[in-house]
């Protein structure tokens, strides 16, 4: 590994501990909205910890331990759940300002609702890819799903 890599283990480690601790701060500390705001943290906690040890290993050739194969398919369907829903929400609002009378500049606004929905509906399906923009995400993807043996 390259300088740059242990630092951003080491970055990414830091962000998960206050991540949890800030999760078991809200847990213990207060009542009612506090076991929300405790849950809140815990997708973001558990991204960091996905991009420090196991990210940049769909290239590796050694097989995937139980915990890794559990991290990539608990984050696949994470990923898949929470930004399929926001790209289901921006269709229904580009779906719902077609309904209505369309002015030149709703046009524009329906477009970029489209246009932002399928954007979520690919990252949500195949995810980010690792060097470029849109362009290797379903190769990246295709070489995940061999790696862990995903089925969709």
């Amino acid at each position: 590994m390259e300088r740059w890599e242990y630092i951003e283990r080491y970055v990414l480690l830091c962000l998960v501990a206050v991540l949890l601790s800030t999760s078991a701060w809200f847990f213990f500390t207060r009542e009612g909205i506090g076991l929300l705001l405790a849950i809140v943290p815990l997708p973001f906690a558990f991204w960091a910890f996905w991009q420090a040890f196991y990210e940049d290993r769909v290239t590796q050739r050694a097989p995937p331990t139980s915990g890794e194969r559990f991290a990539a398919s608990a984050w696949l369907w994470f990923r898949r759940i929470t930004v399929g829903g926001v790209g289901a929400v921006l269709a229904y609002a580009a779906f719902a300002f077609a309904q209505r009378a369309v002015s030149a500049g709703e046009v524009a606004t329906i477009a970029a609702l489209a246009l932002l929905s399928a954007v979520a509906f690919w990252v949500a399906l195949f995810g980010g890819g690792r060097q470029r923009s849109m362009s290797d995400d379903l190769s990246v993807h295709v070489k995940r799903k061999a790696r862990y043996k995903w089925w969709l």
